[in-house]
């Protein structure tokens, strides 16, 4: 697959590559990629939390404190 950037990208990339950052301009895609990917799945996060707080679903933070604390001692007791 051939892709075609603009002289300023391509400089970019192969500065990094030149510096270490990436054996390759593959392994900076591949990187880039996995962060575009990363951000989707945090976009999506935020986008249910918003509608769980639009639905009043919400914990404070110390119920949750709570309940991790609980699931620990669960476990250290073998019951999870």
């Amino acid at each position: 697959m051939a892709i075609n950037v603009s002289r300023d990208l391509e400089a970019e990339v192969e500065a990094r590559v030149r510096r270490g950052e990436y054996n390759s301009a593959e392994e900076l895609l591949r990187d880039a990629l996995r962060l575009v990917d990363e951000r989707d799945r945090l976009r999506v996060a935020i986008e249910q939390g918003a509608a769980e707080a639009d639905r009043d679903e919400l914990l404070d933070g110390a119920g949750v404190v709570a309940e991790v604390r609980a699931r620990i001692r669960e476990r250290r007791a073998g019951g999870a």
